[in-house]
């Protein structure tokens, strides 16, 4: 593969026939195993890593600053 810009990989890997149910149990003895990496930026031309600004047509989450510390489940 051979990249023509800055990007982020994610390297997912699955277990094709196996099951975690020897480890975690009855309740997922059909799951399968699967690991996903933290994204590792690459820096293509050496000038530092640039993101696209590709939201996928999702707009980013905001908050608005309240100045207090979120509820909790426990109050």
């Amino acid at each position: 593969m051979s990249l023509k810009t800055d990007a982020h990989l994610i390297v997912l890997a699955y277990g094709k026939g196996e099951t975690v149910g020897k480890v975690q149990g009855s309740n997922m003895r059909n799951a399968i195993p699967i690991v996903m990496s933290n994204p590792v930026f690459v820096d293509v031309d050496g000038n530092g890593f640039v993101a696209n600004k590709d939201l996928l047509d999702n707009p980013i989450p905001t908050a608005k600053a309240t100045g207090r510390a979120p509820a909790s489940e426990d109050d």
